[in-house]
């Protein structure tokens, strides 16, 4: 069988950083000063502004590395993230997506399962659109709307029709009550250009609440998480199958030929949670 990931190697600095975050400059209530004390305060490394419909200039505060972005509503919203740059909301989804891919940036598409139908994203246009980097499968904010935060289910059905989409987490903070914590921790070096690159490579993986996974080891004939808080680590395969499930903070997943993807979810109490992007593996 054909082994494909993400993760080359674990080695290396992991940073953790929120890419969806709202200030005075939009709908939120702390300023952009304010919002980089509170997400410096908890221990991330990075942080993008993302207010509707422009780009906001971070503070000089060099505690954080600042990645641009902005959120392009007039329909299901976008985060537009390594942009410096508003985007127009009258293209349609499909042509706002071509345009940030264009310009370098990444597109990901924001809370799909907000709202009472849980249809922020109709799951056929999801299926539809192409070029977007990935989806928030969690995000903070919803916890107090409607709908589901977690939006694992969507991901699910998106890599079983077989598209290499990432899955991130982020808080969509618009005040102090939404966050800090979700993240996503990333391999990458603390600058920018690094950041971006790897975020679009899918070396990362989505964390909630601070938990952390210290190994992702991909080998020929297997899968070896370890994340030392975790109190269950569950493996996931093709449209959502439960593959095994681990307790403790350490296991491994002997790879069978037919699962299609191999993802790991590592969870802990007070809702915290770790979750890594898919391994494909493809029969011989």
């Amino acid at each position: 069988m054909t082994i494909i990931t993400p993760y080359e190697t674990t080695a290396g600095p992991w940073l953790r950083g929120n890419l969806h975050t709202h200030t005075t400059c939009s709908d939120g209530v702390l300023s952009p000063e304010q919002a980089a004390d509170l997400y410096a305060g908890a221990g991330y490394d990075f942080l993008a502004i993302s207010d509707h419909e422009r780009y906001t200039p971070p503070p000089a505060d060099d505690r954080l590395v600042w990645i641009p972005a902005s959120e392009v509503s007039g329909g299901p919203h976008i985060l537009a993230v390594g942009s410096d740059r508003a985007w127009p909301t009258d293209l349609s989804r499909q042509e706002t997506i071509n345009a940030i891919a264009a310009s370098g940036a990444l597109a990901i598409l924001n809370h799909p399962n907000w709202g009472t139908s849980w249809e922020h994203w109709p799951r056929a246009l999801l299926g539809e659109l192409k070029g977007y980097a990935g989806i928030e499968i969690y995000n903070t904010v919803i916890e107090r709307l409607e709908g589901e935060a977690l939006a694992t289910d969507r991901w699910d059905w998106l890599l079983s029709l077989g598209r290499q989409v990432w899955g991130y987490a982020n808080d969509d903070l618009h005040g102090p009550e939404d966050g800090p914590f979700s993240a996503n921790v990333v391999q990458a070096e603390p600058d920018p250009a690094s950041i971006l690159a790897n975020l679009a490579a899918g070396r990362c993986y989505a964390s909630l609440g601070g938990l952390a996974i210290e190994t992702i080891a991909v080998e020929p004939d297997g899968l070896t998480i370890v994340a030392p808080d975790a109190d269950t680590i569950v493996f996931t395969g093709q449209w959502g199958r439960l593959l095994a499930t681990a307790a403790g903070p350490r296991a491994t997943y002997q790879f069978r030929g037919n699962e299609g993807y191999v993802r790991a979810a590592c969870y802990a109490s007070l809702r915290r949670a770790a979750y890594t992007q898919p391994t494909w593996i493809e029969p011989a």
